[in-house]
């Protein structure tokens, strides 16, 4: 039937999401080192780890959401703005305005892709894309795992959002 991919098609698909995966996977291995700090200091972040390296394997080993990874991906473009905030601070640049900037640049682009987008997209491939949809029905690790995942981006935008606001009382008290 038309609209339908080959069986090469997606043989292609998946090794280019499996090759994405890795990639993936080391950054948040990384990412897991770097913030060892964080998650000594709130529990809750290790969710965000484990989380991840859940699902995005499960994924690959169920051959399922091959198409959907670098949408998937696009919510980790928040963490540039973060990112910057936080070299900022370690070379020990402090301009207020740039750090207000920077502050609402990562709040909007949060939730704009972690609020808004990730839990549409997480929804489109768990009904439009069988290999998904048969794991989502299949496994409540994955499904736990993808729940932890999206109720923490709403405790960390709240989070966010509270830094932001501290920032501005103390941009517009000067």
């Amino acid at each position: 039937p038309e609209g339908m991919r080959t069986r090469e098609q997606r043989a292609g698909r998946r090794r280019e999401a499996a090759a994405i995966i890795s990639l993936f996977v080391g950054e948040m291995a990384l990412d897991s080192l770097v913030s060892l700090p964080l998650i000594a200091a709130r529990p809750p972040e290790i969710i965000h780890h484990a989380a991840g390296l859940v699902v995005m394997p499960a994924l690959v080993l169920a051959r399922a959401g091959g198409e959907w990874f670098p949408r998937l991906l696009t919510v980790e473009s928040s963490t540039v703005v973060m990112d910057a905030l936080w070299l900022l601070g370690e070379v020990g640049v402090h301009r207020p305005r740039l750090r207000l900037l920077l502050s609402f640049a990562f709040l909007a682009s949060f939730f704009l892709t972690r609020v808004l987008h990730l839990p549409l997209l997480t929804h489109s491939m768990v009904t439009r894309d069988p290999d998904c949809a048969a794991l989502w029905g299949s496994s409540h690790l994955f499904k736990a795992a993808v729940f932890a995942g999206l109720l923490l981006q709403q405790y960390w935008f709240v989070l966010i959002a509270k830094g932001f606001v501290k920032i501005l009382r103390k941009s517009l008290q000067k």
